[in-house]
């Protein structure tokens, strides 16, 4: 399979095309990091299959307001921030040792990691200051031959990237609105 060996994978999400590669391949998260022209030290978010997952990839337990954000919207547009565990290379994490980890509810992107069997990176499908691809064209146009193989799924009905919430502290941090709005992940994790 592409991914094992290294590859990267463009493929659609409820939101935007994303870039898969295997979070554990060092080269493939270099040549990632390399293609988007993304910045040293900025952490890639992940995406997985199913809430086992979360076991290998962060350090500690889920704060309870954690998991009631995590039964209120996974699946769906939610990136939650963990503490990442000493096992999630530096490449992932970025300087913060946070890691950035949602469960997609969009079929394709489900097929690609039962077809996997292990997390995949889940950054944007652009390179770095570009609007997100919302069309498998739009990804091609932007690393031109570049990605091993781009998933056709047609246009993503997403305008905006997920929410990303923090939730390493004492209450949840919006650091990025998205489809899910500040409000409604205030209520959840009351």
């Amino acid at each position: 399979m592409i991914l094992k060996a290294g590859g990267i994978i463009a493929y659609p999400t409820e939101t935007f095309y994303g870039l898969a590669a295997d979070p554990g391949n060092q080269e493939a998260v270099k040549r990632l990091i390399k293609l988007k022209h993304r910045p040293e030290g900025k952490a890639i978010p992940l995406i997985i299959a199913e809430l086992s997952c979360l076991k290998t990839l962060i350090s500690g337990e889920v704060p309870y307001y954690g998991e009631k954000l995590i039964k209120s919207f996974w699946p769906g547009p939610l990136t939650l921030i963990f503490h990442a565990s000493a096992r999630v290379p530096q490449l992932i994490t970025g300087k913060s040792r946070g890691i950035g980890i949602r469960i997609s509810d969009y079929p394709l992107c489900n097929q690609l990691l039962k077809a996997a069997g292990f997390p995949l990176t889940s950054t944007s499908a652009n390179p770095a200051g570009s609007p997100p691809a919302r069309e498998a064209l739009q990804v091609q146009e932007y690393f031109n031959g570049d990605i091993d193989l781009i998933i056709d799924g047609g246009k993503t009905s997403g305008s905006m990237a997920s929410t990303v919430v923090d939730i390493r502290g004492e209450s949840p941090v919006v650091l990025r609105e998205g489809p899910i709005k500040r409000r409604d992940i205030q209520e959840a994790a009351e």
